[in-house]
């Protein structure tokens, strides 16, 4: 439904209807998550696009945060939220 009501934004390929990667009875581990970061950025690195918004729940952009700029909450002393805003250049 998403990409019915925003033809015009860029989707990554594994955004689907149905997260075929959710299991009830599973978490995923940071090594999961930093995985899926590494494909996310390989696969923005190729869009065109020079403005970007990247809408997640905190966890994975404190990962990515601290994965790519960690200087942006000083090198693990400060955590990410669900509803923050970050800006990079």
């Amino acid at each position: 439904q998403l990409k019915a009501n925003f033809p015009n934004v860029a989707y990554h390929p594994s955004l689907m209807e149905h997260d075929t990667d959710w299991q009830p009875n599973t978490r995923e581990t940071r090594k999961d998550v930093s995985q899926r970061i590494q494909t996310f950025f390989a696969w923005l690195a190729q869009q065109p696009q020079h403005n970007i918004a990247i809408v997640t729940h905190g966890v994975w952009m404190e990962c990515a945060l601290l994965g790519y700029y960690p200087e942006v909450l000083e090198f693990g002393k400060k955590r990410v939220y669900n509803c923050e805003v970050y800006r990079g250049e």
